[in-house]
């Protein structure tokens, strides 16, 4: 196995070395991307939810009480689920590691929240995907279509039991080390943006001409979400906008899981990858059933999401069943 991984590295570097342009102009775009988009998007939202999150944890949020009983949440978690899903990737993950390390979380109940507890965050959506659709509230359709898919997955997947959470009086909160810690998450999403970048680049000249752009930006979107998201515009139909929009959201795309794997290396990545196909399917097919609503006589194939969608869910709901099933017994 050593062996395979040497030579497969070797190769990437004599691609390199052969093919130096392509990878400096695609480095370049990432990097771009992550000064005009990504930084201003996520730091503030990294800084903020890690110092509310460290202020909040342990205690409840009382218009979360009855939602949290609903998924059977930690008790004391709340700030887990609200920042999780307002944060944005990969800031609900880091928040879970950061509960866990402190001994605040046991470490199944972390494996378990890995599957719903991060997604894209509302600066992310409006800022990116905003500039799709022709009016705002069809990008707050897509948001709460979002929530609702997480929220769903969350209900489907194996939950901890709710007294998992160490309750937490008082702790001091230190602005410097939330600082440092959001410039480190800040970097390593910015580092595995540019690395898909490449990466996408060198897919996107080889492939180019020998496949069709609406599968060539499917491919974009499911390996790195905002260079996905910003080649959207290419589709004439918005409501074909929309429901890939919410595909690549709900997925979060393999840049997104290397983010997730960085950060979570102590946790593993539990139940994120059945979580993300569960929320992926729920919020796909979602937005092809509220699409006949918003963009009426422009939507077709509800039949064909149904048929993928649905086995999907059933499907990845059985599969975590049966290996993390068994985790609640142990999360206490």
């Amino acid at each position: 196995n050593r062996k395979w991984v040497v030579f497969i590295w070797v190769l990437i570097l004599i691609l390199l070395i052969l093919d130096t342009n392509t990878a400096k102009t695609s480095a370049s775009g990432g990097i771009e991307m992550c000064l005009k988009v990504i930084i201003p998007s996520l730091f503030p939202f990294f800084f903020v939810t890690l110092y509310l999150n460290t202020t909040l944890l342990g205690l409840s949020v009382p218009c979360f009480t009855r939602l949290t009983h609903w998924l059977h949440f930690p008790t004391g978690g709340d700030s887990l689920l609200l920042l999780g899903l307002i944060g944005g990737y990969p800031v609900g993950a880091q928040l879970i590691l950061e509960a866990y390390r402190k001994g605040h979380l046991k470490k199944d109940t972390g494996k378990i929240l890995l599957g719903y507890c991060n997604n894209a965050g509302p600066a992310f959506i409006f800022g990116v995907t905003g500039i799709l659709f022709s009016s705002s509230w069809i990008t707050i359709t897509l948001w709460m279509i979002h929530i609702f898919s997480a929220l769903l997955t969350g209900r489907l997947l194996p939950n901890p039991p709710q007294k998992s959470m160490v309750t937490i009086i008082t702790q001091s909160v230190s602005v410097i080390d939330t600082l440092k810690k959001s410039m480190y998450s800040c970097a390593t999403v910015c580092g595995w943006i540019v690395i898909c970048k490449i990466i996408t680049g060198y897919l996107s000249k080889w492939l180019s001409g020998a496949i069709p752009t609406p599968v060539t930006i499917l491919l974009n979107g499911l390996i790195e979400l905002s260079n996905g998201c910003l080649m959207l515009d290419a589709f004439p139909c918005e409501s074909s906008r929309f429901i890939l929009a919410s595909l690549f959201l709900a997925f979060g795309g393999f840049c997104v899981m290397l983010q997730i794997a960085s950060v979570t290396k102590d946790l593993g990545l539990g139940l994120y990858i059945p979580g993300k196909i569960i929320q992926t399917a729920v919020s796909t097919l979602s937005a092809a059933i509220v699409s006949h609503i918003l963009f009426p006589g422009h939507t077709r194939h509800l039949f064909i999401y149904l048929l993928v969608c649905i086995p999907a869910i059933v499907l990845t709901k059985i599969y975590a069943e049966n290996k993390y099933g068994n985790l609640k017994e142990h999360a206490v």
